[in-house]
């Protein structure tokens, strides 16, 4: 597992020293006291090696401190109660215990840490007569993030230059450049991988990013590579199946409950009769089906259902890709596409024909081989298989629908 916890413990020491050097005319500590009013080791170490000049126990309900002006009020209790998140609530705990001459502080610290939205409901259509597989699940997650996100425009900030949602939308454009610019991708060899991102990193890199990352040559360099692996496990897979690309960023429309449905598949790939749905991740990806149930992982299975109305084909397999590149110990046992396969042998041996040796467990859809599996009989144990999506598809559909309503 990188990084170590040595590694990040060595950071956040670096980080420290760092931030005590910032003070210029004095440097105030304030640590949680326990076992019995003891100070931690390190606020010890800190007075022994600065000298201590004044020594004090204190809280925010204590305001009887002579050295406590106005600014030092304001600055404790900020420190004390946090950030946004979790102001509001302490701060009606302290709300009615403030003595009278902290009242306008406190009112103007409020002032600076609250911003509120005006809003006009009336005559609103909040769906706009179009709907989302992504909204659809944002509304399972949580309610009111998707009446923030979707009906009131609230924007979520995001401090981080590496802004990980940009490093899915690099990587889902470099899949389709790749995937459509090699027609046998089982063939492709290493050189031509790092020639095509040669050719094409940059680029994706500049639509995608601030331009001050440019500049940041550490990052870029760690991000190609993640691409490069990628990149080396579409051919992987490939290698191992006989499931061809037939589609990307297909374009999926339909209606829901007299809205209109859009969205995009990532990727579509055939096999003589059937056909199954790729969705690349970038993010964690919990149990599909677990997830299918509670609402907050419909995509896939709507997709499935009209493109197999649009194609005329049977449903083989519904996948989400896995991008992450994860850091794990040797052995450990992972599989490249995470999701839900037709029971069936043929497709089994179409999407990984190891399947056919004996006690085989596969890295790409996990089962494993039976030892002598009977004539006819389903050569796999384990692993996430079905004998139908019918039912599954329907479902989504109408969880869907129900959404739609409330």
């Amino acid at each position: 597992i990188e990084p170590e916890i040595r590694v990040i413990n060595r950071r956040n020491r670096l980080k420290l020293y760092e931030l005590l050097q910032h003070a210029n005319k004095s440097l105030i500590t304030i640590c949680s006291l326990s076992n019995g009013e003891k100070k931690s080791e390190f606020v010890n170490d800190l007075e022994k090696a600065l000298g201590v000049k004044e020594n004090t126990t204190s809280s925010y309900l204590n305001f009887s401190r002579p050295d406590l002006d106005e600014e030092g009020f304001q600055n404790l209790v900020q420190f004390s109660l946090g950030g946004r998140k979790v102001f509001e609530t302490n701060f009606k705990k302290i709300e009615k215990k403030l003595p009278q001459n902290y009242i306008n502080s406190l009112n103007s610290l409020v002032k600076n840490e609250f911003f509120s939205y005006d809003y006009n409901f009336l005559n609103f259509n909040p769906l706009k007569n179009k709907i989302s597989a992504s909204r659809l699940e944002t509304y399972f997650v949580c309610p009111f993030k998707h009446f923030l996100r979707y009906i009131a425009n609230v924007k979520e900030e995001d401090f981080a230059r590496q802004d990980k949602r940009k490093v899915g939308i690099l990587k889902h454009e470099i899949l389709k450049l790749f995937v459509q610019e090699f027609k046998n991708l089982r063939e492709v060899k290493e050189e031509e991988i790092e020639k095509f991102l040669n050719e094409n990193f940059l680029t994706s890199f500049k639509n995608t990013f601030d331009e001050v990352l440019l500049r940041d040559e550490i990052f870029m360099k760690i991000l190609k590579r993640e691409c490069f692996n990628m990149l080396s496990n579409v051919v992987y897979e490939q290698q191992k199946s006989d499931f061809r690309p037939i589609f990307t960023e297909q374009i999926v429309k339909n209606s829901i409950s007299n809205y209109e449905f859009v969205g995009f598949v990532d990727r579509i790939d055939r096999y003589k009769n059937y056909f199954r749905i790729i969705d690349y991740k970038t993010g964690k990806v919990d149990a599909v089906l677990k997830d299918l149930f509670y609402g907050k992982k419909l995509q896939l299975f709507l997709y499935a259902k009209f493109v197999k109305e649009s194609l005329k084909l049977d449903l083989s397999g519904v996948y989400y890709f896995d991008c992450k590149n994860k850091f794990k110990k040797k052995n450990v046992f992972t599989k490249l596409l995470d999701g839900i396969t037709l029971k069936n042998n043929d497709v089994v041996y179409a999407t990984d024909y190891k399947f056919m040796e004996e006690n085989y467990k596969s890295d790409i859809i996990g089962g494993t081989r039976k030892k002598e599996p009977k004539k006819d009989e389903f050569v796999v144990k384990y692993g996430n298989f079905v004998n139908s999506f019918d039912n599954y598809l329907d479902y989504a559909l109408k969880v869907s629908e129900n959404a739609i309503c409330e």
